[in-house]
This record gives C-alpha cells, structure tokens and sequence, in this order.
C-alpha cells in the first residue's frame, strides 16, 4: 500500500450524499474507489441478497428499531461490519473509499480515527470531512418527492421514506449525528457546502474542496 484516501460525506437525511459519491467515483475511478453507503449495506444485509447478504445476522435483531423508530445501528455493529468491509476492499487493491453514512455518530467518528491512525502505521492515509448543509424542511421536501417517485414506479417506500420515518429521523439526527459533527467543527476538520443548489454546482464545489484539501 502506498496511498489511501477516506472521504466521509455527512449532512442531514437526503442531502444528496449518494448522489454525489456516485458523482465522485465516476472523477475518481472505480477501478481504485469505493463507495461504502450504510443504506446499501443495510439492505442489502436486510434482505439477505447482494454484495452484503452475509451480514443478515448482524443486523436482524435492530430491524426494528431502525425501520419502525428510526434509529441507527449500534456503534459496535456499525463498526465491525465497515471494519470487514473496508479490509476486504484495501486487500483487492481499493485506494479511495468514499462513505455516506458512516461515521454518524461520535463513538463511530473516535473507531473511524483509530482506524485511519491504524492504516498510517503502514502506508499514507488521508481523511477528508464534507458536509452538504440543508435545513429539515428541504431534507423533508425532497424525501417525500423520492417517495411520489418510488410510488410512481409501483414500488414500495422505504420505512424511512415516510413522513412519520423522517421525523423519527430527523430526531435521530440531532441525537446522534450533529453532535460528531459539531465535534468536527470545533476541531477544524469540516468543509460544509450548501446543498441546496443544483447537483452540477454541488458537484464542482465538492472537487475543488477535495482538491485543495489534497493539497
């Protein structure tokens, strides 16, 4: 190994985080990158099928809690799956991870550095903190638009998708999530980028941030 990056994007539920890590491993290449969405994992393990299917017992007994309440997965299964994840990757020759999800909470955020410190005992490894700011109004506008469009489709909404999910996770959000993201601004690790644009703006600011971050 000689070099990794870790590119973490963080914000508020529907911030266009996906969409711009897809956005991201197309500049980056997807021959040495790699998203690691949390929603994907999640169900992907949910299910039983796909990439994670194997970590179905992991997450079975938070079901629950995460479809019905809203909440995250606990920080110690959250960790143990990204940890397997992410070593399995570098061991294929990945060099660029790009999460959305992951870390969200503070105990995640202190695994997540211990982590990065980990990897620098043996190559270069680089971590870059990009939240995409909207308010809760937006982040409920634009679920409930993702839900007309799913419907649309004649499939079913995500637990999350509706109106009574979001603001179970809006409140999961200021919970869990905002504080290790005030913990990153008061270390000086965030670049915060309005959201509320268009994707191609939110695109070209999120590469010039990560450029000059890369020095």
């Amino acid at each position: 190994m000689s070099e990794l990056n870790f590119i973490v994007l963080t914000g508020r539920f529907a911030a266009g985080k996906d969409t711009q890590a897809g956005r991201l491993l197309n500049r980056i290449g997807i021959e040495s990158s790699e998203i690691i969405s949390t929603g994907d994992i999640y169900t992907s393990a949910k299910s039983g099928t796909g990439e994670y299917a194997h970590f179905h017992q992991f997450i079975v007994p938070y079901i629950e809690d995460i479809d019905i309440h809203g909440k995250l997965l606990p920080d110690s299964v959250m960790t143990q799956i990204v940890q397997e994840i992410i070593s399995e990757k570098v061991r294929m020759g990945k060099e660029t991870f790009i999460f959305t999800g992951f870390p969200r909470t503070v105990p995640q955020l202190e695994y997540f550095d211990q982590m990065i410190s980990d990897f620098r005992q043996e190559a270069e490894a680089n971590s870059v903190f990009i939240e995409y700011k909207i308010t809760d109004e937006v982040s409920r506008e634009r679920t409930h638009q993702r839900r007309v469009e799913i419907e649309k489709r004649g499939e079913i909404a995500r637990p999350w998708d509706t109106d009574e999910g979001l603001t179970k996770r809006i409140a999961t959000y200021y919970e869990q999530i905002e504080p290790m993201i005030k913990r990153l601004q008061e270390e000086g690790r965030l670049t915060s980028i309005d959201a509320t644009r268009g994707m191609d703006e939110i695109e070209i600011e999120t590469s010039a941030r990560l450029s000059k971050e890369r020095g």
